[in-house]
């Protein structure tokens, strides 16, 4: 059984290789065949599974970003970005977050876990009617 900082090198060399092949425009199908490798080789709950596959997919996008999060500000409520070029810092809180999820080309966007939404234990169908959000 793999331990759970070994899932991140796991899910970034999965997520590498199978974006590079066939994936890289259906972002939920790369992150559920990611899930699912995760949860087969290393033993983990889909939830940890889940969170190793969604952070390296994180990581791969946005290695030619230069703007970064500023994890010393970020708190629980409100997320800084750092553009170092610019020397522009943005705050976005959490109320910002969830007007900016729910316009037209974020809404469309699909939720990675289509079978279960395994952080807040709601299934598709929980989801659907109580934000007006569809999942698959």
């Amino acid at each position: 059984m793999t331990t759970t900082p070994d899932l991140y090198p796991l899910a970034m060399t999965f997520i590498a290789q199978h974006q590079a092949q066939h994936l890289e425009h259906d972002r939920r199908l790369l992150v559920q065949r990611c899930v699912s490798y995760l949860i087969d080789a290393a033993g983990v709950s889909g939830s940890t599974a889940e969170d190793a596959a969604l952070q390296a997919i994180g990581e791969i996008e946005s290695r030619c970003r230069r703007e970064y999060i500023d994890l010393t500000r970020t708190t629980a409520f409100a997320v800084f970005v750092h553009d170092p070029i610019s020397g522009r810092k943005r705050v976005f809180t959490i109320a910002d977050l969830m007007a900016l999820v729910r316009t037209p080309a974020m809404a469309s966007q699909p939720v990675p876990s289509a079978r279960t939404l395994f952080h807040h234990g709601m299934g598709t169908a929980e989801l659907t009617s109580e934000r007006g959000l569809r999942t698959s």
